[in-house]
């Protein structure tokens, strides 16, 4: 536990981090043609993407992304918006971000080795889709990370998931033996109430020659 001091410390830091964020963007305005002033924008999206303010961060970004498309620092702001769309629960958008990262890297342009962003953008378009319930496309992507000659952390972080996705298949089938596995469907509340969704379970067969995977009926998901 902070103490009263350290506590007037902390916020006095925030407050003035807080008029930095505007401080910043201010300074861009005002050099918007110079090599600072781009910087300056960046810094702002960057201290509001700390402060948790994502609608403030991304706006800030896909300004720096659409007006400066050829700084080396749209790469960095392209990466923290599409990354700032997946911490939103935006899965879809933050897929075609990734793919998007992907595509246009200048590594896979060169044909060279897969590098770090190669990779990073491959994980997270992994998890996206394992966000979004689509097993099977996830396990693929993890297993083509996970099989890399030489160990990384992106691909060892794909083998921890693929053993975890293991785990629960086998957690899963050991507890129903026929193969009926529950899930979570979503229940509409009533008309006119103000109580949260509500949820019920409901099961899904396998069936001969399934793989075991969790269809597309859980509409929603606590992952």
């Amino acid at each position: 536990n902070l103490s009263y001091d350290e506590l007037c410390e902390q916020l006095v830091l925030m407050a003035y981090l807080l008029l930095a964020v505007g401080l910043l963007y201010h300074l861009y305005k005002l050099n918007p043609g110079q090599k600072y002033g781009r910087h300056a924008l960046y810094q702002s999206a960057f201290l509001s993407y700390q402060f948790q303010d994502y609608d403030g961060a991304g706006r800030k970004f896909q300004e720096l992304i659409d007006k400066f498309s050829r700084s080396g620092l749209a790469q960095d702001a392209g990466w923290h918006l599409a990354w700032i769309k997946y911490l939103k629960g935006n899965y879809e958008e933050a897929l075609l971000d990734f793919r998007l990262i992907y595509e246009t890297s200048s590594h896979k342009k060169r044909g060279t080795s897969r590098s770090i962003i190669l990779e990073r953008s491959l994980y997270w378009q992994a998890m996206s889709h394992w966000r979004m319930g689509d097993l099977a496309t996830a396990v693929s992507l993890f297993r083509n990370l996970s099989n890399e000659r030489e160990q990384s952390y992106y691909s060892m972080l794909s083998d921890f998931r693929l053993k975890k996705i293991e785990r629960e298949k086998s957690l899963n089938l050991a507890k129903y033996p026929d193969e009926k596995i529950p899930i979570m469907i979503r229940r509409e509340p009533a008309r006119g109430s103000t109580r949260p969704e509500e949820f019920q379970l409901s099961e899904t067969r396998g069936g001969k020659g399934s793989d075991g995977r969790l269809e597309s009926q859980v509409q929603k998901r606590f992952l």
